[in-house]
């Protein structure tokens, strides 16, 4: 409830204290260290195994991790508890131990003027390929989620609740954001909404990792190309605009 308007700012400053808190260190978040100890286990042995000494070295390390790995978590707690953390950290990225150090140069030469507003990640997003090389290691976990899931997708999320209602009420959570990009058009698309995708999108072109039905069906085709050395990069803008370039070669078309 910490957007409810009736919340005391004093109310608002302590629980945002807290959720840092539980931010910087896995052993913190009882119900996520509870639900995901398996997972961390299996998926992260290093940084869980040194997460227990609880010494916080590894600050959020293991959420890091959990996440880079969330296609492959097992439990549907887990996933949940994850769901809620990098939404979490896609609309306040300062949550992250590490982002302000990595990405403090970039935030004051893409987000100086309040073009991100509460979500800084939607302006680094949109500017990725000209991020420096820590900021955009930082960040891609957390943007490549957010182009494949609507739940952690904050700034989607927010500004799409009632057209995807509308529009997207049957498609299943993993494609809600896809049926927003085909329906971007209709009379029941709300103006916030399309607005809202129009910056999505324009993440989407630094490269074909934001894209995730394009990644899906046209990474092995883009890989060939390349080897035939009709692509220069299979990476950042220039590689979705290789697929284009070629898309009569390209074997699954249908999702370019």
């Amino acid at each position: 409830r910490m957007n409810d308007p009736g919340m005391a700012p004093a109310c608002r400053e302590r629980v945002e204290r807290q959720i840092a808190i539980k931010h910087s260190a896995f052993h913190l978040n009882l119900r996520l260290a509870k639900n995901c100890a398996d997972d961390a286990q299996r998926l992260c042995p290093e940084v869980a195994a040194t997460a227990a000494l609880k010494d916080f070295s590894v600050k959020g390390d293991v959420i890091v991790c959990l996440a880079g790995k969330y296609d492959n978590i097992s439990s549907a707690d887990c996933a949940a508890q994850l769901k809620s953390k990098v939404a979490q950290r896609m609309k306040t990225p300062q949550l992250d131990p590490d982002f302000t150090s990595a990405c403090q140069e970039d935030m004051a030469r893409f987000c100086d003027h309040g073009q991100g507003g509460s979500a800084p990640a939607v302006c680094l997003g949109e500017s990725f390929s000209r991020l420096t090389g820590e900021c955009q290691a930082k960040l891609t976990v957390y943007l490549v989620l957010a182009s494949k899931h609507l739940q952690m997708n904050p700034a989607l999320s927010e500004a799409c609740g009632a057209s995807s209602s509308k529009l997207c009420t049957f498609v299943p959570n993993r494609g809600k954001i896809q049926c927003l990009f085909e329906n971007m058009h209709s009379v029941d698309m709300g103006t916030e909404c399309r607005q809202a995708l129009v910056r999505e999108q324009a993440k989407r072109t630094q490269g074909i990792k934001f894209n995730p039905d394009v990644g899906e069906n046209c990474r092995k085709d883009l890989a060939a190309l390349h080897a035939q050395s009709k692509c220069a990069t299979t990476s950042g803008p220039a590689g979705l605009l290789c697929l284009e370039d070629h898309v009569d070669e390209v074997k699954s078309i249908e999702s370019v």
